[in-house]
């Protein structure tokens, strides 16, 4: 199996006018099917908008419709690594 590409950033000047004004409003897009191996079958690839960080990336869902912005997702594992090392230098309780 190839590395998972996904997330990816989509510069603003390649997403057509049509499918931004369709992800501001339906909040994701179908785009295509990815029949890389990737992934064990083939996979939806949807457009999406992060209103955060103001910027279009490429996923396909995760769990129950998720999509992952790449810049909140390496965010929030950087604040699961710097808990992950408070927890490991912390001392145990003794009682």
């Amino acid at each position: 199996m190839s590395v998972n590409p996904y997330p990816m950033v989509v510069p603003q000047n390649e997403v057509s006018f049509g499918r931004k004004i369709g992800v501001r409003i339906l909040g994701d897009l179908f785009l295509t099917v990815d029949y890389s191996q990737c992934f064990k079958k083939p996979m939806k690839i949807y457009l999406a908008w992060c209103g955060s960080h103001r910027l279009y990336f490429l996923d396909y869902m995760h769990g129950r419709g998720r999509l992952n912005c790449p810049e909140c997702l390496a965010k929030r594992l950087e604040m699961y690594k710097i808990k992950s090392i408070r927890l490991a230098s912390a001392k145990p309780l003794h009682v």
